[in-house]
């Protein structure tokens, strides 16, 4: 079994690279770790900077599904939030309210834009699954 690098979740910077013992850690666009070399000691997954690196690609699929999840909550209580603002703001009708609306429904946009990303995220990691 070999540690897995999850794509859209990796920066680039080489720690994995560098910090390998085996050279097992290649670069083809992405990052990733050759099963044949990979003597499991999880130096990449010490020395990696935001947590990209999993024991194997079932640890890394069950993680990105809890990460979907949470995002998928955020963003619903983003849109309850970005509704409420706007309902209070159909009341009052003040500017204060109005910029609240505005700055709810950005908060509504962005965490649907990361719920998005977290759901394409799965998708690419789970078809990687699905194919080996």
């Amino acid at each position: 079994m070999a540690l897995y690098i999850v794509p859209d979740k990796c920066i680039k910077c080489g720690a994995c690279w560098a910090e390998c013992p085996v050279n097992a850690v290649h670069e083809n666009h992405v990052f990733y770790i050759d099963s044949e070399k990979c003597i499991d000691c999880g130096a990449c997954d010490f020395i990696c900077p935001i947590n990209a690196v999993f024991y194997d690609i079932e640890a890394a699929l069950k993680c990105l599904q809890e990460e979907a999840g949470e995002a998928k909550l955020s963003m619903e209580e983003a849109e309850i939030k970005a509704k409420e603002a706007e309902d209070k703001a159909k009341e009052t009708n003040t500017e204060e309210d109005k910029e609240a609306v505005q700055a709810a429904t950005d908060a509504a946009t962005a965490a649907k834009s990361a719920f998005e990303a977290a759901e394409a995220s799965l998708a690419k990691v789970q078809a990687e699954y699905e194919a080996s």
